[in-house]
């Protein structure tokens, strides 16, 4: 079981595509006290000394739409780096 299951399809895919079509996601499992399942939770901020905050925050609103997200996972093919360091 890989709990970053997108990373490892991504890799898969990349590097040996025969394999890739052999993956599959399902969710964790419940165990007596319920399904925890574990994130990495992401925030975005501006600092308040920013110089050019009216930007920042176009930034943000404009990152935060649904077609943006949309974008950014099909470019990434849901791959994380972030969480496959470890």
């Amino acid at each position: 079981m890989i709990l970053n299951p997108p990373s490892a399809w991504a890799v898969a895919k990349r590097d040996a595509p025969q394999i890739a079509e052999q993956l599959w996601t399902q969710g964790i499992p419940a165990g007596p006290r319920g399904r925890f399942v574990p994130f990495l939770p992401c925030f975005r901020g501006i600092w308040l000394f920013s110089k050019n905050k009216p930007a920042a925050k176009s930034l943000l609103t404009y990152l935060s739409q649904p077609s943006s997200i949309e974008a950014m996972v099909a470019t990434s093919n849901g791959y994380d780096p972030r969480r496959s360091a470890a």
